[in-house]
């Protein structure tokens, strides 16, 4: 409360014991709306009504007007048919963000009907009430959307839902920044921003950060395809239309990676993974 000098001891958020599905990289996500609300999306563990077996679902809690405690965590997916993505070394990958006229969009790599394939779609579901209610989960891309990889997301100057995120696209797994209208039921763009294409038949598990403010665009984001390999940056100030060509972040890194980033103002603030020597 008073601008990060001090903190409160850990809050729980989650409602239940054994309710949290996650490990390293299946992490859950925060958002703060204008009013000051926490957000938050995280993966759970559930049992399956139809088929009885666990599943991974999306769930879904909010602070109270205190901010000091949570509601109950609520569910936003119904149930799956079939669920591929719960294995030992695997997770399920989420995010949310918040807009102007209390606008809350949670969305998550959907795995209903993936059978053998290597693909899953995303689903979302939107709230136009701060979070009080969602509409039904819908699907946000088709089978294209690599399983492994987490998603990032925001809204833009006009209130559009951007999503980074890293299809497969045959051999390749490149990031690409998708553009969608209509509180997300319209695709408008789909742009990749990387330079040179990943060849990867197998899932890299990166992110794609992205940080906006206004026209100006920024991610960040690792590639295996470059030499040296590690994170890149690249800029856009027409909101994604076009995009730089991608600079290493910080080139003389004998590996970086984990990018995430964030505007405050005019400046943008970069946090990344690091190792100097060898």
């Amino acid at each position: 409360m008073d601008g990060g000098q001090s903190f409160f001891p850990p809050l729980k958020v989650n409602s239940g014991d054994g309710d949290v599905w996650g490990f390293a990289i299946s992490k859950p996500r925060i958002a703060i709306s204008d009013d000051g609300i926490v957000h938050i999306l995280y993966p759970g563990n559930a049992k399956n009504s139809t088929t009885g077996e666990n599943e991974t679902v999306a769930l879904y809690v909010r602070s109270k007007d205190d901010r000091l405690s949570f509601d109950l965590a609520r569910r936003l997916n119904v149930d799956a048919v079939i669920d591929n993505l719960i294995k030992d070394d695997e997770g399920s990958f989420a995010t949310i963000t918040t807009g102007p006229n209390s606008l809350v969009y949670a969305a998550w790599i959907d795995t209903r009907t993936m059978t053998t394939g290597e693909t899953a779609r995303a689903a979302l579901a939107v709230s136009t009430d701060g979070g009080q209610t969602f509409t039904p989960d819908f699907e946000l891309l088709p089978s294209i959307v690599c399983p492994c990889c987490q998603l990032s997301s925001a809204i833009d100057a006009e209130g559009r839902f951007i999503l980074g995120t890293r299809p497969v696209d045959g051999k390749f797994r490149d990031n690409e920044i998708l553009t969608f209208t209509q509180k997300g039921r319209y695709f408008e763009s789909r742009r990749r921003v990387s330079g040179a294409r990943w060849e990867l038949e197998g899932c890299p598990r990166k992110p794609t950060a992205l940080a906006i403010r206004q026209s100006n665009w920024a991610v960040a984001y690792y590639s295996g395809a470059e030499k040296p390999d590690g994170v890149f940056t690249a800029w856009s100030k027409d909101s994604g239309k076009s995009w730089s060509i991608p600079k290493a972040l910080h080139p003389d890194a004998k590996l970086s990676d984990a990018p995430s980033m964030a505007f405050a103002g005019n400046r943008l603030f970069v946090v990344w993974q690091v190792r100097l020597d060898t």
